[in-house]
């Protein structure tokens, strides 16, 4: 979560970044959104978004290493949860994690 809102802070120059979350009972599962209305992601790079070392510039002198978003989707599976982005019809990107509930347990204090 904390990459993609990373993410989204750096490719919303303007317009808003909102974080949501869901739980669907009845598929015990937890949804987690991070929605921006920042650039989007662009066609050639959506399909490999979550692979090792793929980035797009916030600006030709700032970037990463691409690989935020390959440990997220690892750590998301770890959970065996999945992880997708897509872009919003109207403007910028959603990073979409979903995540199994177990509810049977209670967390641990």
């Amino acid at each position: 979560m904390e990459n993609a809102l990373a993410n989204a802070i750096k490719f919303t120059k303007e317009g808003s970044i909102k974080a949501e979350t869901r739980v669907f009972q009845d598929k015990n599962r937890l949804v987690i959104r991070v929605i921006d209305t920042g650039e989007g992601i662009p066609p050639d790079v959506l399909p490999r978004l979550f692979d090792k070392f793929v980035t797009k510039d916030a600006a030709k002198d700032s970037h990463g290493m691409g690989l935020g978003l390959f440990i997220s989707r690892a750590i998301v599976a770890g959970h065996r949860g999945g992880i997708i982005a897509y872009n919003n019809p109207s403007r910028g990107a959603t990073i979409e994690i979903a995540l199994p509930v177990d509810g049977n347990r209670q967390m641990e204090s």
